[in-house]
């Protein structure tokens, strides 16, 4: 989604529209089910713009315990900032930032300087954009892939399969002898999670 900044009214402009997954270029192994879904508002502060609202996905995903493939919807808020590429600024510490973004998300004219704006700044929340021109694509990408799960789980209490017979427990229970499935359960799951903390 390109957004022309000088359309972006004084009191600022709401922004709800879908996106194809394949044009966001999420990882090739990423299947979503239907389309990115962004809702939010702009505002503008000088040349700095602030996005703040809400992406919905929904990707598909192996349950880390039983294997079976599932979809899951994501709720993914987000609040941003963008700047012009050649914009050269002090940077202040995070708190300033956060004070100013304790105004509301929606409606509102916002009275600060362009100076106070370049000021408040953290490098680390900052996005660029070039000439008049603003792309939420790389942003809505970035979010979407930070938001997925490291194990992903069809439930939270998923019994995952016989480490013995490989019979997926959330179905039915298998024969194996209780004693030895327990054992094999314990470390099979103990080197899955080790093999999740090792990739964190």
């Amino acid at each position: 989604m390109k957004i022309d900044v000088l359309s972006i009214p004084d009191e600022g402009k709401e922004l709800i529209y879908q996106e194809d997954p394949l044009s966001l270029h999420l990882s090739p192994d990423l299947e979503l089910k239907g389309e990115v879904k962004i809702k939010g508002f702009l505002y503008k502060t000088g040349r700095t713009i602030i996005v703040k609202g809400t992406i919905e996905a929904e990707p598909y995903f192996e349950c880390g315990r039983c294997s079976i493939g599932f979809y899951q919807p994501l709720m993914i808020e987000f609040d941003q900032i963008f700047i012009p590429k050649t914009q050269t600024r002090a940077v202040h510490h995070k708190n300033q930032v956060e004070k100013k973004r304790e105004r509301p998300s929606y409606g509102g004219r916002v009275e600060n300087s362009e100076s106070e704006a370049e000021n408040e700044i953290d490098p680390l929340v900052e996005n660029f954009y070039e000439g008049t021109t603003l792309s939420l694509d790389e942003m809505v990408r970035e979010q979407v892939l930070l938001a997925l799960p490291m194990r992903p789980l069809c439930s939270p209490d998923c019994k995952g399969l016989c480490p013995v017979c490989k019979k997926n427990l959330n179905q039915s229970s298998c024969n194996c002898p209780k004693e030895e499935n327990d054992n094999f359960t314990i470390k099979f799951y103990l080197s899955q999670d080790l093999k999740g903390k090792k990739g964190e």
